[in-house]
């Protein structure tokens, strides 16, 4: 794309704006990923849960029942490694294998109420945080800022 306003010139690169957004995505990453971030974050939901783990219980919660292999597919891993997160947190209690009673081979992965619960603290400790962080803002910026991650988001899914 080439002209004024577009995010890539003539010569390919980049426009200023492009450049902060990646800056400031990373550092919000970097800043996210910090053990005193996750440590805030663990004590206010009194709950400890890996961001992996966190991830494939949102996934399994989301799209429950499912098999193993399409639970691979949505965290876009191979079943192996999604085998793992699964019996770690069935070990946890978070989840649980249903069989299949026509395919014995088969199991439905489902949610836990424990398992429920988990993911409600940690979603309502995380919107607590981003609450405090955001009250001083424009609520209109809220939103603006949230429909365009949004966008970003889904701009990112395969």
């Amino acid at each position: 794309m080439s002209g004024a306003g577009r995010v890539v010139d003539r010569t390919g690169a980049v426009s200023p704006a492009v450049e902060a957004l990646e800056a400031a995505l990373a550092a919000v990453v970097r800043r996210a990923n910090l053990p005193r971030s996750r440590e805030r974050l663990i004590a206010r939901a009194n709950i400890d849960l890996d961001p992996a783990a966190y991830v494939t219980l949102s996934r399994i919660d989301a799209n429950a029942p499912l098999r193993l292999s399409e639970l691979a597919a949505l965290l876009d891993v191979d079943i192996s490694t999604a085998s793992r997160q699964v019996s770690s947190l069935e070990r946890d209690g978070l989840v649980r294998r249903v069989t299949d009673a026509s395919d014995r081979r088969a199991a439905d992965i489902t949610p836990t109420d424990p398992g429920r619960r988990a993911l409600e603290s940690l979603r309502a400790a995380r919107q607590a945080t981003l609450r405090d962080l955001l009250a001083d803002w424009d609520p209109a910026d809220v939103e603006s800022i949230a429909r365009l991650l949004t966008r970003l988001t889904d701009a990112l899914s395969p």
